[in-house]
């Protein structure tokens, strides 16, 4: 959760500001601050709030349970990074 709340820091002060995005949300900036205070849980309602309001859409992928990192590229894995990932995998195991 606390990967999530910092993202969400990390794209209002990308996209726009603390104070735009509350006026956008029709949220006092104090109100927006405690919902992304550190150690907070945010509800989801409010981080697809967020997300939308910064033209973001929040997806569920489902991915192997044996791969403990997903892939950081925005494109989709091509048939050479599949075959690496694996390899990697037998090695460790």
């Amino acid at each position: 959760m606390a990967d999530l709340v910092k993202t969400l820091w990390e794209l209002i002060r990308k996209e726009s500001s603390v104070r735009r995005v509350a006026k956008g949300l029709e949220v006092d900036r104090a109100s927006l601050y405690r919902s992304l205070k550190k150690g907070t849980h945010p509800r989801i309602d409010t981080v697809v709030k967020i997300l939308d309001h910064l033209g973001y859409e929040l997806q569920v992928v489902k991915t192997d349970k044996k791969t403990k990192k997903i892939s950081e590229s925005k494109e989709p894995p091509t048939k050479e990074t599949l075959d690496k990932g694996r390899e990697v995998q037998q090695e460790a195991s």
